[in-house]
Parts: structure tokens; sequence; C-alpha cells
């Protein structure tokens, strides 16, 4: 998987990132995407992602608990220095979660620059056909593309402002985020 950090493409605007065609192993991605969770998983609460009734559009679970040996390869050393030197990151300890994310029709997100705490924010998309390119990602005016196996990630600034459009489908996605604390509350 660390082939897939040096593969991806170094994009300096908005802000510096990285853009990548395939970012998990093919096989990979289809296996995640052929046995996607049923149950599992838990809602998230945040005010921009909360309907008029007060539940919520995107849930969430670690990916270990269904694909262990991909959540493995996915928060290894060599992905981790891949992601680091790629993004300029110092060498202080970092701690990584992967997860599952599941967002249903409406989801959406305002301009941000995520919370404090996270140090690097990636995200695969798997879509489940291409007709949607246009849900990913908004890095200021740049759209990341909502297709399968495709993502990003940047490391967290002052500047990394990103938000999501309202989703007009469900959209699947693996979550890489590196933490500068241990657990978290995600």
């Amino acid at each position: 998987m660390g082939s897939g950090v040096e593969a991806a493409r170094f994009c300096e605007k908005p802000w510096p990132h990285l853009e990548f065609d395939e970012f998990l192993r093919p096989e990979d991605a289809a296996h995640i995407a052929s046995n996607w969770p049923v149950d599992g998983f838990q809602w998230l609460r945040h005010s921009d992602i909360a309907q008029a009734d007060g539940t919520s559009l995107r849930r969430v679970q670690p990916l270990s608990r269904a694909f262990s040996d991909i959540a493995e390869r996915l928060c290894s050393p060599e992905v981790e220095f891949a992601l680091r030197r790629r993004l300029g990151v110092d060498m202080r300890t970092l701690y990584p979660i992967a997860q599952l994310v599941e967002d249903l029709p409406g989801y959406w997100i305002r301009r941000h620059t995520d919370c404090a705490g996270k140090v690097i924010s990636a995200q695969v998309y798997l879509a489940e056909d291409d007709q949607h390119p246009t849900q990913g990602a908004c890095f200021e005016e740049k759209q990341m593309p909502y297709l399968f196996n495709h993502g990003y990630a940047f490391k967290v600034t002052n500047h990394s402002w990103h938000r999501v459009r309202r989703s007009a489908t469900r959209r699947r996605s693996v979550q890489l985020i590196y933490y500068s604390i241990p657990n978290p509350r995600v």
C-alpha cells in the first residue's frame, strides 16, 4: 500500500495534498466493496450531519472489525512513512485509525480544517458506479472525484479548508486518520 502513496500525484493547490487514482490494492478495494458490512456501525453525531429528526447521516466502524488484514496493511509503518515523507509531516509519534464510513443521501459537511489532534487525513472512495463524481470532497474549489478506489491525503493545517456538498446517493469510503494523541474520540 505504500506504493499507492508513492504513485499519488502531489498537488500544490489550493494547498499541498496527494491525490490517488488507486490507493488501496485493487483486490483489497474490491473485497471491501463486495463484502461491505450490514451491521456493526455506530452513528456519528455532528450538527452538520443530522437530519431534521435528529438522526445522523453518517455511520462508521473500525476497518479492523470486518477486514483486519487490510486494516493491518493500511496502518502499517510503510504507509505511515510514505505519507509522512510525501506530505512533510515531522517524526513525532502518530496514532492511525482506519475506519469504514457510510454517508446516507443528503450528507454534507461545511467548510472546515479538521479538528485538533488530526495530523494527516486520508480517504479513499468506494463508489458503486461512476455516475456521481461530484460527491467527493471539495478542497476550496477543487473537486475530488467520487470514484472507485480514488482518494486523497493531506497534512492538517490552518489552511486545509475542505467540505462536502450535499450528496444525492449513499457514499462509501475508507478513512485513514493519523492523530497526535492515542485513543482520540472518533
